[in-house]
């Protein structure tokens, strides 16, 4: 992006550089200096630090410019290649500080709102920051490899299938939900009216929802502990959109098994999974390095205090909630 960046903002310094005047030799120095720790998009420091813009004692550069155009896409950035568009940015740019000077002046600031925001985007930036350090680090392949082996359910999947379940207290009730379906021309709408009428809680289990997907229970790995072995069983057995013929018995509850989706199984070669394997290394090693900048700071919790604190929203602890409704 250094050199697609570096031909538009030469631009701005022609139009800008009425602002640099010859005997402040001293003032750029200093801004160029000042410009050592950021990253300049690969501007020579000379150019990233002129001045464009002067609102009363402070200075935006080409290098503010910069960091304003990188933070748009790739399509917003290619309207700003033309002089007449970079002017329309940079006075966005000031009436952007203006406005921030008129809230400073109403105190806005210091509302907690913004304060949390500017948190937020301190934390956000410590961590993009640590980011692009660790991912110019090489990375050896062998231990993303070792990563890639250590987790084999997650490239190598089972087929899957997802079903929808009926619990009903009797077998004969089953037989008849499965009559009632069978015979219907909305499935979805039968299905829906017979549990309404004959469906019993059972944990897990929800009609008016998708079960799974879950894997067979002889996949490697074994099964979905949430669905019973015999509901799985059936839903294996059953082509998809069907219902199964007969009640599946479990536990003295008997079910209606119907077969909605089956996803075959599916492999994820090594390199195919190298990117999100990166991806994960480099969130592990950005949390570790955050996470050991934190422990370098002595923090004490309260936990007597901490224990008597309320949530504010609940509903048990409105002023008014003892007294009944009118």
């Amino acid at each position: 992006m250094a050199l697609v960046l570096l031909i538009p903002l030469l631009g701005v310094v022609s139009y800008g550089c009425s602002c640099e005047e010859p005997s402040a030799s001293a003032h750029s120095a200093k801004r160029t200096e000042a410009i050592i720790d950021r990253p300049t998009w690969g501007l020579p420091p000379e150019i990233a630090s002129r001045v464009v813009a002067r609102i009363d004692e402070r200075e935006l550069t080409v290098l503010d410019f910069a960091d304003e155009l990188a933070r748009r896409p790739p399509a917003a950035r290619a309207r700003f290649v033309m002089p007449a568009h970079r002017a329309e940015l940079l006075e966005r740019l000031v009436d952007d500080e203006l406005l921030a000077d008129e809230a400073r002046r109403r105190g806005h600031d210091r509302d907690p709102a913004v304060a949390q925001a500017r948190r937020t985007a301190l934390v956000r930036q410590l961590a993009q920051r640590v980011r692009e350090t660790v991912a110019a680090e090489p990375v050896p392949e062998e231990e993303l490899r070792a990563r890639y082996e250590s987790e084999p359910t997650r490239w190598n999947r089972p087929e899957m299938i997802s079903a929808q379940v009926i619990a009903v207290a009797r077998a004969s009730d089953a037989r008849r939900v499965i009559a009632i379906v069978r015979r219907a021309s909305e499935v979805d709408r039968a299905m829906q009216q017979a549990a309404q009428r004959f469906a019993i809680p059972r944990e897990g289990i929800r009609t008016s929802h998708p079960l799974g997907p879950f894997p067979h229970p002889d996949a490697p790995g074994g099964g979905d502990p949430s669905v019973p072995e015999p509901v799985a069983r059936a839903a294996f057995a059953t082509p998809p959109g069907a219902i199964h013929p007969q009640p599946v018995a479990h536990e003295g509850v008997f079910y209606v098994v119907r077969t909605l989706t089956r996803a075959p199984e599916t492999r994820i070669p090594f390199e195919r999974a190298m990117p999100l394997l990166l991806a994960d290394r480099i969130d592990d090693a950005v949390r570790r390095r955050l996470d050991a900048e934190a422990q370098r700071i002595e923090v004490h919790v309260d936990e007597a205090v901490f224990a008597q604190l309320r949530d504010p929203f609940s509903a048990r602890e409105r002023p008014d909630d003892s007294r009944s409704p009118p």
